[in-house]
């Protein structure tokens, strides 16, 4: 399957499982809108998924002990990279449920402590489990990236922010979990 075919897919898969949560905040109005109104965060997503390289490099720097050893990042410039980092996320046979959650979701983390729950929320934290078909985004998270003021610093815009925080999460995803 060819790159397009891939990101068209997931963006339909996005528009039929999550569009009424991922873009209405009050009735006829997105978290996510310019001031124009015509970006939603599938939008954000399909722009991240149609693009290259990094959006936020000092911060990307910053975080990149973190990612998993076996992470190949010499074709992060590549128009592919992005939508083929989606074949290398947790496996599970059948269509994934992709849930938006509240601050106190308790099945996000499962038993693991509070104080760990706070702070995978805080930093957005996706909780793949893929034994439940399942991937559970804190809402709040983004609800926060999208009420943000961003200045001329990384990140320049909330675009740029979910960019990063999509490319972040999708390395950290690869042969990793966060459910056990």
């Amino acid at each position: 399957m060819d790159n397009q075919n891939l990101v068209n897919l997931f963006v339909q898969f996005l528009a039929n499982n999550a569009q009424g949560l991922l873009t209405t905040a009050a009735p006829g109005k997105s978290y996510f809108s310019h001031p124009t109104g015509d970006e939603s965060l599938i939008d954000i997503i399909a722009d991240y998924l149609m693009g290259s390289g990094i959006p936020c490099p000092a911060m990307f720097e910053e975080g990149r002990q973190h990612f998993p050893a076996g992470v190949d990042l010499s074709f992060i410039n590549s128009p592919n990279f992005r939508a083929q980092m989606l074949t290398c996320l947790p496996k599970a046979v059948g269509n994934i449920k992709i849930m938006l959650v509240d601050d106190n979701d308790t099945i996000y983390l499962g038993g693991r402590p509070h104080s760990l729950l706070l702070s995978m929320i805080a930093s957005g934290t996706l909780s793949f489990r893929t034994c439940f078909l399942e991937c559970r985004i804190p809402a709040l998270f983004l609800l926060r990236a999208a009420q943000a003021s961003y200045t001329s610093e990384e990140p320049r815009s909330r675009r740029q922010f979910i960019h990063h925080w999509l490319l972040c999460q999708s390395l950290n995803g690869i042969n990793n979990h966060t459910f056990a």
